[in-house]
């Protein structure tokens, strides 16, 4: 390459800097302004329980509540308009712009390629499971904003300063506090940082630089954890993120209650006797949980947090007790978290947005159908469980920075699955539950895809090149 040239490919490199990620926010703001003018803003039961942030109990965490403060705060000040629900829904749809960002930054950063980092940025809008979200006062949008930020620092973490350490443990932070389901992610994200950089992170200058940045990383995360559970056990007694838990985990155990073995602890034998008697009355409806949770706190004087800690205990004594009829419904539970596709939690918006006329619902429709042949048959799961992980991790093994990222993503896709089908019954949640790392998952199978792609281009070239100098040898 001359001198001349130079130059103009930093020119050219710098405009494309700049033009690409534009490129991506500007069709991520245009297709949700087509979005904008028929959807159909969606209030699911849960939703209610996000609305008031001064009055969260024990089962919901901040998180979320914060950001719709956030955004009614922003819209009182501007006196913009009294439609509450809608301005929460276009603050959603700017996350939705913000993750079609997020995904070129990740993809761009694990493959150094800005074409494939811009075809994956524009891509993510026509998701229409992921997208239809956007649309409805639920966690998963700003769920994925926070894990794509956490994943996008953590993939550098030990490799900057205590700073990008602090904003890291922040993200990790506001992420449990919308999805307490991550509570222990933070503390995988070190392990899987020194797993990927082995044999280097034996080094004794390699803990020397990385030890101030784990450690703010690690106390900004238990500060944060602390601060929600003290509230909790302040305000209710109780001393921990959330209380959710146990009210999915009966979903294994709700038939179980009938053969409750006796614990001698009255209060626990009781809770269960109780809960048994409104199961069989009302089944597996949410009145069963309003019933029993009644006549607990009525009947017994319980608080929430009281029921909260029996029923816990009620349903791991079951499981305890009847381990393999809690260990059958988990193949089921991780098929139905795996292997679902469906436009479900959008369904409001399906006639308009998937099965109507023009462009978008074409492009939404063509993306649908060929992301539920991935979900929903073997090979298309192997593919992407299997086939696209192996692919990236042996690809890229002897670039550690590459391989800690995709590493990074592979453990957020698969923690997110655990916790989801071991604490989660299958069922219509356990595909919910997967939105927030379903792009993450997607990204794996087409960067698995481009990067055998340049790899058998590669090999091409070279076989060319080596016939066309066998040529010439032959030439006397």
């Amino acid at each position: 390459m001359s001198r001349s040239e130079r130059p103009a490919l930093t020119i050219s490199s710098r405009i494309l800097n700049f033009a690409l990620p534009i490129l991506v926010i500007t069709v991520a703001v245009l297709i949700r302004i087509l979005m904008s003018h028929n959807m159909r803003l969606i209030i699911h039961t849960d939703s209610i329980s996000f609305l008031f942030l001064r009055e969260l109990d024990t089962v919901r965490t901040p998180g979320y509540p914060l950001f719709i403060e956030g955004l009614l705060t922003l819209n009182d000040l501007l006196s913009l308009t009294i439609e509450h629900i809608r301005v929460i829904v276009l603050g959603q749809l700017g996350l939705g712009v913000l993750n079609s960002f997020l995904i070129y930054r990740l993809a761009e950063k694990l493959t150094e390629n800005r074409i494939f980092a811009t075809i994956m940025g524009v891509a993510y809008n026509f998701n229409y499971f992921v997208v239809g979200f956007e649309l409805q006062v639920m966690t998963e949008t700003l769920s994925l904003s926070l894990i794509l930020g956490l994943l996008l620092l953590s993939a550098d973490l030990f490799r900057k300063n205590v700073s990008t350490a602090f904003l890291a443990g922040t993200l990790s932070v506001l992420l449990i506090y919308t999805r307490a389901t991550y509570l222990l992610f933070f503390a995988a994200i070190p392990f899987v940082v020194f797993a990927g950089y082995l044999p280097l992170s034996k080094s004794r200058d390699f803990l020397r630089k990385t030890a101030p940045v784990l450690a703010v990383f690690l106390a900004v995360n238990i500060a944060g954890i602390t601060a929600w559970s003290l509230r909790n056990k302040l305000s209710y007694g109780y001393f921990g993120m959330s209380t959710l838990m146990p009210y999915q985990l009966r979903y294994f155990t709700n038939p179980l209650f009938k053969v409750f073995p006796p614990s001698g602890n009255p209060i626990l034998d009781r809770t269960a006797e109780i809960y048994a008697e409104e199961f069989a009355a009302t089944g597996w409806t949410s009145e069963t949980v309003s019933n029993f949770h009644l006549r607990l706190s009525k009947d017994m004087n319980l608080t929430d947090a009281e029921i909260a800690k029996f029923f816990m205990k009620a349903n791991m004594r079951l499981i305890r007790s009847y381990p393999g009829e809690y260990i059958k419904q988990l193949p089921d539970s991780f098929l139905s978290y795996y292997r679902q596709y469906s436009p479900y939690w959008a369904t409001h918006n399906n006639p308009i947005l998937l099965r109507g006329r023009g462009l978008l619902p074409a492009l939404f429709r063509t993306f649908f159908e060929f992301y539920l042949k991935l979900f929903t048959t073997p090979l298309g799961l192997a593919l992407l469980l299997v086939a696209a992980p192996v692919v990236l991790l042996t690809g890229t093994f002897r670039r550690k920075e590459k391989f800690v990222g995709w590493l990074l993503v592979t453990a957020a896709i698969h923690y997110n699955g655990f916790v989801s089908f071991l604490s989660t019954n299958a069922g219509l949640n356990s595909m919910r539950y997967r939105a927030p790392v379903e792009p993450l998952i997607l990204l794996m199978f087409y960067a698995a895809v481009f990067f055998l792609g340049c790899f058998a281009l590669e090999a091409a070239r070279e076989k060319r090149r080596r016939k066309r100098g066998a040529v010439k040898k032959d030439i006397p």
